[in-house]
């Protein structure tokens, strides 16, 4: 994980002269690694925290973007907020971080027009995403293993006739 996220950040480098998409990479990268991780610790209350910055800076990178894609934008990060639902769903967030993913890799294509620059934003969104998922998760794991009450499943019903 450390190492494709060592990839990731030097491909960003090849955005540098491209501000607009260096933001847009880095934002979908962060909401997609905050989605994952809402995805599975559905308990922690610092993917929740991550996960409403994730959110911040994707909504922050539909500036400049074109009408199409601001919508786009606005509605993968309106689905993201169902991350904010309780502890017993996940809130379809798998399904929203590679959409953020898609779509931000989307906007870049109808912004720049360059498609080897799209599918190095591709590629380098996915990897920063899922390694730093991957490295948050080394961290979270123990803490939640430790814990007495996990939260993953609803209560089994209580037997009220007897």
């Amino acid at each position: 994980a450390g190492g494709a996220l060592a990839g990731a950040l030097l491909a960003l480098t090849a955005f540098a002269a491209a501000p607009s998409v260096l933001f847009r990479v880095v934002a979908a990268s962060v909401l997609a690694s905050a989605l994952f991780l809402r995805a599975t610790y559905r308990a922690h209350r610092a993917t929740r925290i991550a996960l409403g910055l994730g959110i911040a800076l994707f909504v922050a990178s539909a500036l400049g973007a074109g009408r199409i894609s601001g919508v786009a934008i606005g509605l993968v990060a309106t689905a993201s907020l169902l991350g904010f639902m309780n502890d017993q769903t996940t809130g379809g967030c798998a399904w929203w971080g590679g959409l953020a993913v898609a779509v931000s890799a989307g906007s870049i294509a109808l912004t720049t027009h360059d498609y080897p620059m799209v599918a190095a934003a591709l590629v380098t969104m996915a990897c920063a995403g899922v390694s730093a998922y991957h490295l948050a998760a080394s961290v979270i794991a123990p803490a939640e293993r430790d814990r007495e009450h996990r939260v993953s499943l609803p209560p089994a019903p209580s037997n009220d006739h007897e």
